[in-house]
């Protein structure tokens, strides 16, 4: 899911007479703050069943363009390293073991938020963005207004 906020134009040339790594700063803040808010409300929407699901529901920065305050909201998962890939794949050949669970993946949210051919869709992240998105885009609007505010003193000092 992607929020984009348009209409900024203003914005953006009132920040531009801060020095730019102050602007970004302020922007980054209040982007992750709104974020924050989606994310938690998908935390308390998650199906529990063990909790890993619901400690894995992240907000990560998006490096797409470092001059951007691009955050997104999602599911953490395992990456496996060279090692684990190999003793997965000895597993699979030796023992037959078709599929290998590590503990701590939480590769199931999908199926829970889309459903499946045979499961019907118990979704928590779209429901919490729709449910929040004015509530973020306020937290965004105040945390920014009080961003340009520090802004402005850290350069009148």
């Amino acid at each position: 899911m992607e929020v984009r906020v348009d209409g900024l134009a203003e914005l953006g040339e009132a920040l531009k007479q801060f020095p730019e790594k102050l602007g970004q700063k302020y922007l980054r803040k209040a982007t992750f703050a709104a974020a924050n808010v989606i994310k938690e409300d998908a935390i308390a929407r998650a199906p529990v069943r063990s909790g890993q699901l619901q400690e894995h529901i992240a907000v990560f920065r998006r490096p797409d363009d470092p001059s951007t305050a691009h955050y997104a909201i999602g599911v953490r998962g395992i990456k496996l390293n060279r090692k684990l890939k190999k003793i997965a794949s000895k597993l699979r050949k030796i023992a037959g073991v078709k599929h290998l669970d590590i503990a701590g993946d939480v590769y199931y949210w999908r199926f829970l938020e889309f459903g499946t051919s045979k499961m019907a869709a118990r979704p928590f992240m779209r429901p919490a963005f729709e449910a929040q998105k004015e509530n973020a885009l306020e937290v965004f609007r105040v945390a920014l207004a009080d961003g340009v505010q520090a802004a402005a003193d850290e350069v009148a000092k």
